[in-house]
């Protein structure tokens, strides 16, 4: 039954979608699928802030799905789905069949569908993260009377590691917050320290053992293990060093029902802390919950919005649904009016985003029609006609032009790009300056199917603007010197309030596009350049 709610679930989340193409943190991941789908390597050949399994699930669905866009959207819409699915079984274990048919299990099942299905950050590795941590949820709650049994640890503990595959950190503190809950059963079931600490030695070992793999392959596919050194400096080294200096964001003043959403993990925790203190208990349930809600707000708290706490907030509902039932009083009468208003939040933004599934669903079905109908043969290049392959792949070009969006000079200068550069050639898509940084269009190498010329595709600010990173990029163009790269100044006059808005005064790339390249065409602020005739 789950299996079939989450296959059915999964279009009307992926229809519900936007159409327009991201091209900073969607794109990240729709290049890193055709990356790995290339035979590249996360950390070793490109630069990545985020796990392997976060590129490879999506190029494994875009081989079924005809192209890294749909794989990535549709990779996106299942991951949603199936943590709508098992937030509901997770509900349902905890309140009971009784109250299945009340508002106390439909009001919050219906507000997270309408969250996620809002939601835009398509191919978000958070979602992978969730759609672990409910079945797991779930899992714990369905076994929790009873024997701790070894299996049990094992399951739970490869899923902390299976999660940490996609984001390491929320990985981490998924393997933190069932480590608690552990804790706090084995004292409920009375076993003696050594019994407890076998238990959690057990489920810490399983939990290690993906990451552990992971690390290991980095080290052993590389010459003096440089993978493992390249991971530590993209997940540890510099993100400790310079993420919040450079993409870290003030908290921002509660005055209206959107930034309300920010602070409700916060509020939730509270109650739950507060009803604890006052009933000098706390189940098991509300452990876990609440342990995971801290956890994962920890991954948001730096550059806080509400989409960088939909992993604590996810939880934060599901914690204030059971609170509702179980408890009484002023607790129960605050949960439920805290998940009535988060509803009423969600209800707005999910109407205008079915009014945009309704437009994709159209453009959609026109797209494929259009390649199961045999007539329309005429209207494809001559080549295309006569092979199917070729005619599967232009139906496929033309199925992501209808369906999805760019915005009009992004498009015009992706077409001028897809009649001078080939699939598989080499391309770089920058900034005009590179002495300030906020994003870059990453998107720009899935649509055209090019390789980077090294491994500094995906920018961040305080990374490629520094003297160090563009000497390596200067060296990587001499050996894989593109014949046309894109100069994006959209994001130029972008001013958030961290170190991301100063110069840093480093203008050696600069320098050597200046030299090597001239101007072809422009659209807008995008500049097409070409390698000037030696």
């Amino acid at each position: 039954m789950n299996l079939a709610i989450t296959i059915g679930l999964t279009p009307v989340i992926f229809l519900m979608g936007t159409r327009l193409l991201d091209a900073y943190d969607e794109g990240i991941i729709a290049t890193g699928a055709m990356l790995v789908s290339q035979g590249w390597i996360p950390h070793i050949d490109f630069y990545a802030n985020y796990g392997p399994a976060s590129f490879y699930l999506p190029a494994a669905l875009a081989a079924l799905a005809g192209g890294d866009q749909f794989g990535v959207r549709w990779a996106d819409a299942l991951l949603r789905a199936i943590t709508v699915v098992y937030f509901a079984v997770s509900l349902k274990l905890l309140i009971g069949d009784q109250y299945l048919r009340k508002p106390a299990f439909w009001l919050p099942t219906i507000s997270v569908l309408l969250l996620l299905a809002s939601v835009r950050f398509h191919g978000y590795p958070l979602f992978a993260c969730m759609a672990i941590f409910f079945p797991t949820a779930a899992y714990l709650i369905r076994n929790a009377a009873g024997e701790l049994h070894v299996e049990t640890l094992l399951i739970s503990g490869l899923l902390c590691g299976l999660c940490a595959l996609f984001r390491y950190d929320v990985g981490f503190y998924q393997y933190v917050a069932i480590f608690i809950y552990y804790i706090h059963l084995t004292q409920t079931k009375a076993y003696a320290l050594k019994d407890t600490l076998s238990k959690l030695a057990i489920f810490s070992a399983s939990a290690a053992l993906l990451p552990f793999a992971w690390l290991l392959y980095l080290y052993a596919s590389t010459e003096n293990g440089i993978g493992l050194s390249k991971f530590i400096f993209d997940i540890i080294t510099w993100p400790i060093e310079n993420y919040a200096k450079f993409r870290g964001l003030p908290l921002p003043l509660l005055n209206s029902v959107s930034v309300f959403v920010i602070y409700l993990p916060l509020i939730a925790a509270l109650l739950v802390i507060v009803d604890s203190i006052r009933n000098k208990k706390i189940s098991i349930f509300q452990t876990l919950l609440l342990a995971a809600t801290l956890l994962f707000y920890l991954k948001g708290y730096v550059r806080i919005s509400a989409n960088h706490i939909l992993a604590s907030l996810i939880p934060a509902i599901l914690m204030l649904a059971y609170a509702h039932v179980s408890t009484k009083g002023f607790v129960r009468h605050t949960s439920g009016l805290l998940l009535l208003i988060f509803l009423t939040s969600t209800i707005k933004v999910a109407t205008v985003n079915l009014t945009s599934g309704i437009t994709i669903f159209a453009h959609f079905r026109k797209s494929v029609a259009g390649y199961f109908n045999e007539e329309s043969n005429d209207t494809l290049s001559p080549r295309a006609s006569s092979n199917p392959l070729a005619r599967a792949n232009e139906h496929y070009r033309r199925m992501v032009n209808q369906t999805f969006l760019l915005n009009m000079n992004r498009l015009n200068a992706i077409t001028y790009l897809r009649q001078r550069v080939s699939r598989g050639d080499r391309f770089y898509s920058g900034l005009p300056q590179h002495q300030k940084i906020f994003v870059n269009d990453v998107m720009a190498y899935s649509l055209l199917g090019a390789l980077p010329v090294g491994r500094w595709h995906h920018f961040d600010p305080g990374l490629q603007n520094t003297h160090a990173i563009q000497a390596q990029m200067i060296s990587d163009f001499k050996e894989n010197t593109p014949q046309y790269i894109l100069l994006d100044a959209t994001w130029e006059n972008h001013i958030e309030q961290n170190d991301s808005r100063l110069f840093s005064g480093v203008d050696l790339l600069d320098e050597y596009l200046r030299a090597n390249y001239v101007v072809d065409v422009s659209f807008g602020p995008i500049f097409i350049m070409k390698l000037k005739a030696q």
